[in-house]
């Protein structure tokens, strides 16, 4: 299915724009003003298992945990 997107919306949201590409297979298109600009697939063979997306949202989550702040010390 294809979908809609401006260029604002791709910029806040682009890990979900990419999962949804690899993970349901979606395509969306760019657009500004009206005006198609690009168009975002997936590409032949992308498609993965559950377990692999599973595997690889495990190792994403644990390789980017929030870190904190030490702004309170000051």
């Amino acid at each position: 299915m294809d979908y809609v997107i401006s260029p604002t919306k791709l910029a806040r949201s682009l890990g979900d724009v990419l999962a949804k590409i690899l993970y349901r297979q979606d395509s969306f298109v760019l657009e500004r003003n009206g005006i198609p600009m690009a168009r975002l697939a997936p590409t032949e063979g992308s498609r993965c298992s559950v377990g692999e997306a599973l595997a690889s949202w495990t190792e994403v989550s644990t390789n980017h945990s929030p870190r904190r702040s030490n702004t309170s010390a000051r």
